[in-house]
């Protein structure tokens, strides 16, 4: 065989190997467009609470946080800077905050932990959200 069929026989291959495994990484993850808002309360001694203390999520994805109860408050959700949120925003403020994952927040095409914090009245609590890629 000629070293021009050759080589294009080797990139046929390679590219027929290597196309299912990419194919299977951009359908990894799948936004839940029925996910349910991650509800914030308060004990009885004043700590925030949230329904899920984790939550994993994909990139385009809408995370919503809503105050739960009769007495609806203002919290706050806060990163420690806009490199390490998963949003276009580091902080948050309301009785409802909305938060779209941000493209690259995976960051090298890796699932990443983002941790963050819930403050009520000036207490606070650490959840994390997981992004996959």
């Amino acid at each position: 065989m000629p070293a021009k069929k050759s080589i294009l026989f080797v990139a046929a291959c390679c590219a027929a190997l290597v196309a299912p495994l990419l194919s299977a990484q951009v359908q990894a993850c799948e936004a839940n467009p029925n996910r349910a808002p991650i509800r914030v309360s308060v004990g009885a001694d004043g700590t925030p609470a949230v329904s899920a203390e984790s939550v994993t999520a994909c990139a385009g994805e809408t995370l919503r946080w809503v105050f739960q109860g009769a007495d609806a408050r203002e919290f706050s959700v806060l990163f420690v800077s806009a490199e390490d949120s998963p949003f276009d925003w580091d902080r948050q403020t309301g009785s409802t905050v909305t938060g779209t994952v941000k493209a690259g927040a995976a960051k090298d095409g890796k699932r990443t932990e983002y941790k963050y914090d819930v403050e009520v009245d000036g207490k606070v609590l650490d959840p994390r959200i997981i992004i996959d890629p």
